[in-house]
């Protein structure tokens, strides 16, 4: 079952064990039925039938998901909050008593100042798994989105150099032709020649002027 059937965004079929394809209402009512643990495992899956988790249904997230919900929003999901999720509960946005499941992508923290504010005030939670936001909607209709947490995609923007200053440093030319130490040896002796040639020509400009 896609984990967008399980939370009802929408109404695809799911495959069910020893039965085949069955509706979204009865898989939903399957995966979730008390009565049907621990002979029931259910598997939530993407748009494109990845596995994201398996297992068996029950109020409490297992301890794997608490953690994963934990690291991904490090404090409370009401507005403004700053109180941090280690120290909240875990709420589920789409109730547990009308299907939502305990899972990473239904579950979200939020402190005890915050927690009642759905049963107390009439607030609506929802959670986009695909972006993080958790949206509050409030009874006259108006929403408050919360991102993502941005402590966890740490850069160091203030300090690194502004990207259109870059300049490409001038690399060495790698297509000079290359000399041997047997080449180096053959110039060193070719110049001892031409100065060797130099002086003797010298000299019998000088002493054959003075023979003559």
């Amino acid at each position: 079952m896609k984990l967008s059937t399980l939370i009802g965004l929408d109404n695809d079929p799911a495959l069910l064990t020893g039965w085949g394809p069955v509706i979204a209402d009865i898989a939903r009512q399957v995966a979730l039925a008390e009565l049907a643990n621990p002979h029931w495992k259910w598997s939530l899956t993407d748009d494109n039938g990845l596995l994201l988790h398996h297992g068996h249904t029950q109020r409490r997230p297992t301890t794997a998901e608490a953690a994963f919900v934990r690291a991904r929003d490090r404090v409370c999901k009401t507005k403004g909050c700053r109180r941090p999720s280690a120290t909240c509960d875990l709420d589920h946005r789409r109730e547990y008593a009308k299907g939502g499941p305990s899972h990473r992508g239904n579950l979200g923290p939020n402190c005890d100042r915050h927690h009642p504010m759905r049963e107390d005030h009439g607030y609506q939670v929802t959670l986009d798994p695909t972006t993080g936001v958790h949206t509050w909607i409030a009874p006259n209709g108006r929403t408050y989105p919360v991102g993502p947490d941005h402590e966890l995609s740490l850069t160091a923007d203030h300090d690194n150099p502004d990207p259109s200053l870059y300049r490409q440093p001038v690399l060495p030319d790698t297509t000079a032709e290359q000399t041997t130490p047997a080449d180096d040896k053959e110039a060193d002796d070719k110049a001892a020649d031409d100065a060797t040639q130099a002086m003797l020509d010298a000299l019998i400009r000088k002493y054959g002027r003075k023979a003559a």
